[in-house]
């Protein structure tokens, strides 16, 4: 798996690759970062609900729905096994 192109600093993301700066809530950062940590979408679901204290049914929409977000911006892990 390559290495992520996204720098991390608490509600911001750098992408080395295109010098973009990006906004990003506590949620949606967690998701990116476990994206490219190589979790899978139970796992990231599971830190959803540990970090954010949100109900399974919440975080399993929210997972699906932003994953399939970045899937469409092309900014997951090329050949992530990440469902939608």
């Amino acid at each position: 798996m390559p290495a992520s192109p996204f720098v991390f600093f608490d509600h911001f993301v750098f992408n080395r690759v295109n010098g973009m700066f990006f906004s990003l809530s506590d949620e949606a950062a967690l998701i990116l970062q476990a994206a490219w940590d190589q979790q899978s979408a139970d796992e990231i679901k599971d830190m959803m609900i540990a970090r954010f204290g949100i109900d399974r049914g919440t975080a399993i929409r929210d997972t699906q729905q932003f994953l399939a977000k970045l899937r469409d911006l092309d900014l997951l892990p090329p050949n992530s096994n990440l469902s939608s």
